[in-house]
């Protein structure tokens, strides 16, 4: 990282907001649909929609 990059790093942070999902929306974010019981392919990723999927 040069001198100049560095320079537009901030270096205080000036705020934080924390805040509370809606029941329904963490719902949604939490279940997905599995369409295969498979884990992983044999080059060691995830299957899509898997089990493992992320």
């Amino acid at each position: 990282m040069s001198a100049r990059d560095a320079a537009k790093i901030p270096k205080r942070i000036e705020s934080i907001k924390f805040g509370l999902m809606d029941p329904n929306e963490i719902r949604k974010m939490s279940a997905v649909e599995i369409k295969t019981a498979d884990t992983y392919k044999d080059d060691g990723h995830a299957y899509k929609q898997g089990l493992m999927d992320p």
